[in-house]
């Protein structure tokens, strides 16, 4: 067993008093001289609050009669830090393996591990399960073995289904894949991309069309089944309605994979069919064939943006701004604009702005263009000008800009103007900046700003105020909304059994989707279900739970003080060893994880940024290179902490400041040596508010205020 009683644990806390107390002229008593089952009692009522302490206990426990019950807490150690690769470790250095299988929590704890790993040989070694083994047998290839244990009656109905209908197609018997498939009633949401595929390979195999056109409701997304009636059509030499269907999806769906299909499949027979083509290869970035179709295509605003776009992306600014000029279109004059700003000719930029402010002023690039024009005159030295193009835009950003810029310029009363507008916390602070130098009271405004944001940059850091805990536990803590028991009713109570079977079988992204389909969720809901996804080791569903209260929360309290127990959920303590032995400052790492990636380490970004810490490929191949790596995932944990750690340890020894290594790792060094030399008088405070990116100013503000929420909420795990 886990030693998680509180069993003889007076005599424990007795011994680690006389430990860090000893009495004046007494020799210290050391670990060594502690029971060793006293360590193991100790170890495993700390694993979860204070991992490394356990830990530490654990490495006195050497007698072979305690060796499985130091194994269990040591793999739940490791299981509740996310720590799975060195879990995996651990077993694979055990000798006497077969021994592990007759200990019903160990074996538990290690298919656990397992399963986090996706090692499926030894999930089929260890599980009981059967609807895991067939899962395993599937992902071994052993197709016929998993039929006999995916069952067609279970809550999970639709996801076994699919995967048995998966073996028969592995197997080419496609008549039985198909009359499993048939079998589904009706599709979960998250499952419906995976049921989707399916049918798409059965259309391609099975004789049956006629009961695959039965299916096609079960399709959410209409251009997917589109997509999908299409290759029926082709199947059955229907040309009449596989053209029809084609040209709706084209015109219709252009962005859709069915779209892209089907200009690979036909050809163009006029310039209006062209154009079409080119849109879509456009989209879809294949510029080689959109430059095909566009070239003889109609000539028109689009097809000059496109073909002008294609010449941008490949840094062929001469072509692209010879195709701009004959695009009326909002973003060809906003592209038009860039390329001679990138070329310093700012008053060119600057008159291309304009004309698109002025003839396309409702389009989102008409705001872009005003804030850009902002900053160009910054850059010429026109401050004023700019003031008065932020404040054009009518944004809360770019008000804050034109406000912080009258304040460096002395205008204190115009900019405390326009920052008594707001009520964020970034406005208030600076209320309090410029008061201060006026000479008028502030301490309403002071108190305003620690009690409406406690936990923001400005109260903790500027401010330098403390942070509140509320003592109380988080049910008391509900009961301020009434709160004193769950909501759910008979439809969401089946929902969180699917969740939980979920979570067993490694499926969390599909477990957290069933949890996100309940609907009215009451704060002790959303409680308890950001425990369920902690527990299950999905603490990306456990903190977009919380910050869900959280909103709700500050919309209906005056109080914004929350207890400890919650801050732990959403803020939690993970991968603690691997930070431990790549970082100098915990917090400030787990701050960056939570800010980059919230503890998701399969997180992608749209600029394909990876893992917990977001490496970029290309910066992961120049770490790897530095660091003698060759065979790597950037969303293997462990990896990316090492690479993101390394990273920013780069950024601080060449920017000396945590603020600034903190832009770096966010926007890239180069664009932080661009803002220096364009703010090189600015003190450190200024500069963050000077940054042009409000993405990386806040990623700034938030990072380091969460450095700080972290050690406050978790620095007992060292005492």
């Amino acid at each position: 067993m886990i030693f998680n009683n509180r069993k003889n644990s007076w005599f424990v806390f007795l011994i680690l008093i006389i430990i860090s107390c000893p009495s004046p002229g007494t020799k210290e008593i050391t670990l060594e001289r502690i029971p060793e089952t006293e360590l193991l009692i100790e170890a495993g009522r700390t694993a979860s609050t204070r991992p490394v302490y356990a830990f530490e206990l654990l490495k006195k426990v050497d007698k072979p009669q305690y060796r499985i019950d130091k194994l269990k807490i040591l793999l739940d150690i490791y299981l509740k830090q996310r720590e799975y690769a060195r879990a995996s470790a651990l077993l694979d250095s055990l000798q006497d393996g077969p021994k592990i299988k007759d200990d019903s929590l160990l074996k538990r704890l290690c298919c656990r591990v397992f399963i986090e790993q996706k090692n499926w040989q030894k999930i089929l070694e260890f599980a009981d399960d059967p609807i895991l083994k067939g899962i395993a047998l599937y992902n071994l290839q052993r197709y016929k073995e998993a039929i006999g244990y995916l069952p067609r009656d279970t809550e999970l109905k639709d996801y076994c289904l699919i995967y048995l209908s998966r073996c028969y197609y592995k197997l080419n018997d496609f008549q039985n894949a198909l009359n499993i498939a048939l079998e589904i009633d009706s599709v979960s949401p998250a499952l419906s991309y995976d049921f989707q595929n399916l049918l798409f390979d059965l259309v391609l195999n099975s004789t049956d069309i006629s009961g695959l056109k039965k299916e096609l409701s079960k399709i959410k997304d209409s251009a997917a089944r589109k997509f999908l009636l299409l290759k029926i059509y082709e199947r059955e030499n229907d040309k009449i309605n596989f053209k029809r269907l084609a040209f709706d999806l084209i015109k219709n769906n252009p962005s859709s994979p069915g779209a892209k299909y089907c200009i690979t499949v036909l050809k163009p027979k006029d310039k209006t069919e062209y154009k079409l083509f080119g849109k879509v290869a456009f989209i879809h970035n294949d510029y080689q064939l959109a430059t095909k179709f566009l070239s003889k295509g109609v000539k028109d605003s689009d097809v000059n943006y496109y073909l002008g776009k294609i010449s941008y992306d490949q840094q062929q600014y001469n072509n692209a701004l010879s195709y701009f000029r004959r695009s009326n279109r909002s973003e060809a004059y906003y592209y038009r604009a860039l390329i001679y700003e990138n070329r310093q000719d700012y008053r060119l930029a600057m008159i291309i702005y304009d004309s698109l402010i002025n003839h396309h002023k409702d389009s989102r690039y008409a705001t872009r263009a005003l804030k850009r024009k902002a900053f160009l005159m910054e850059d010429i030295g026109d401050t004023l000008g700019a003031v008065a193009t932020f404040v054009r835009v009518k944004e809360k950003s770019a008000d804050f800009r034109a406000g912080f810029q009258l304040f460096r310029m002395g205008k204190l009363d115009k900019a405390l103007e326009i920052f008594s507008h707001y009520k964020e916390p970034d406005f208030i602070y600076w209320q309090i900046k410029i008061k201060e130098r006026l000479g008028e009271p502030v301490d309403s405004l002071r108190d305003y700003l620690t009690k409406n944001y406690p936990l923001s940059y400005y109260t903790l850091i500027k401010n330098k105020s403390s942070i509140i805990i509320d003592t109380t536990s988080i049910e008391n803590w509900l009961r301020q909304f009434g709160d004193t028991t769950t909501t759910f009713d008979q439809e969401d109570s089946m929902r969180i059994k699917r969740a939980m079977r979920y979570f067993s079988l490694g499926e969390k992204n599909y477990a957290f989707a069933e949890i996100e389909a309940i609907e009215d969720k009451s704060f002790l809901d959303l409680i308890y279900l950001s425990k369920l996804c902690d527990e299950n080791g999905y603490d990306y569903g456990a903190i977009k739970l919380c910050l869900e209260l959280k909103k709700r929360f500050e919309n209906n309290s005056d109080s914004k003080v929350y207890p400890l127990e919650f801050l732990r959920l959403l803020y939690p303590l993970r991968y603690i060893f691997s930070i431990m032995e790549n970082s100098d400052d915990i917090w400030l790492t787990l701050a960056i994880i939570w800010q980059e990636s919230n503890f998701n380490p399969d997180a992608k970004s749209r600029a394909d940024a990876r893992g917990l810490m977001q490496i970029i490929p290309g910066t992961g191949r120049l770490i790897a290179s530095e660091l003698g790596i060759t065979d790597y995932s950037l969303y293997e944990p462990n990896t990316s902490i090492k690479f993101g750690t390394y990273y920013f340890k780069k950024m601080l020894s060449e920017f000396n400041f945590l603020a600034l290594a903190l832009a770096a790792y966010n926007a890239g060094p180069i664009n932080l040596r661009k803002w220096l030399r364009k703010n090189s008088n600015a003190e450190l405070d200024e500069f963050i508010e000077l940054i042009p990116f409000s993405e990386t100013r806040d990623y700034v503000r938030l990072t380091m205020v969460r450095q700080i929420i972290y050690k406050k909420i978790w620095e007992d795990i060292f005492d």
